[in-house]
């Protein structure tokens, strides 16, 4: 009996440590699992710099701006081409806008989108003072800007610059051919003739000048080797034709 015992002794105190075995075990996993999570809670109960940026994004509010935000964005294109409309039916040929090849208001062109643009801007954005809607609205202006710069060049400004013009001199070309184009979605015919000048002392460029329907009959029936242009400065600086002979 004593020795059965013996042997129940030993194995109780087996087991016995193997259970202190596991449980120092699953102790220690427990132990390096808390020591690894003050990582979590770092990230779960504060929030780092990279989250706080998240929510703070997710938080801000919305721009909200009228639906008329965007139609005033559209005045710097608006603007020229009404004004051009406007000249061409008011006040017409009164006004010589027949630029002479060589000569032009690119540059005067861009001048005006500019300012028009920075104009509209601050007039679109002067009661927001959100800087997300004065980012956006700069940025479609530009767009608008530079899609109104060719009205400006062709459109308004040739017609400003034939409102006072200098003093008129002659200028000797050659004539080379003639040329009819259709103005688009229009049966209106555009006649034209392909001039180079004899002397280049650059008062007039070589290239393609805008004739009427009688001066386009009557040099196809004579076809002279030589006619002289009529040209004159503008109020901008650009030349206008102002008559053939």
């Amino acid at each position: 009996m004593r020795g059965g015992e013996g042997i129940d002794r030993k194995r109780r105190s087996a087991v016995g440590n193997g259970v202190s075995t596991v449980t120092q075990s699953t102790f220690r996993r427990h132990t390096l699992t808390l020591l690894k999570r003050p990582k979590q809670s770092q990230c779960f109960g504060k929030p780092n710099l990279r989250q706080l940026r998240m929510m703070k994004k997710n938080n801000a509010s919305q721009a909200i701006v009228p639906p008329s935000f965007f139609a005033k964005l559209a005045l710097p294109l608006a603007l020229p081409m009404l004004l051009t409309a406007a000249l061409i039916i008011l006040v017409g040929e009164s006004w010589p806008r027949n630029i002479a090849p060589g000569s032009g208001l690119k540059l005067q062109g861009f001048c005006a989108a500019v300012v028009t643009c920075l104009a509209v801007w601050y007039f679109v954005t002067r009661g927001y003072a959100d800087k997300r809607i004065h980012k956006m609205a700069a940025l479609i202006c530009g767009i608008v800007g530079l899609m109104s710069w060719p009205v400006w060049s062709v459109g308004a400004l040739p017609s400003v610059n034939g409102v006072s013009l200098g003093s008129e001199e002659s200028v000797q070309v050659t004539f080379e051919r003639t040329e009819v184009t259709v103005v688009s979605r229009s049966s209106t015919l555009n006649h034209w003739a392909w001039l180079r000048p004899v002397a280049q002392d650059g008062r007039a460029g070589a290239g393609r000048y805008h004739i009427s329907e009688s001066i386009y009959e009557q040099w196809n029936n004579q076809r002279p080797s030589v006619v002289t242009v009529t040209i004159a400065r503008g109020l901008l600086g650009a030349q206008v034709v102002t008559g053939y002979q």
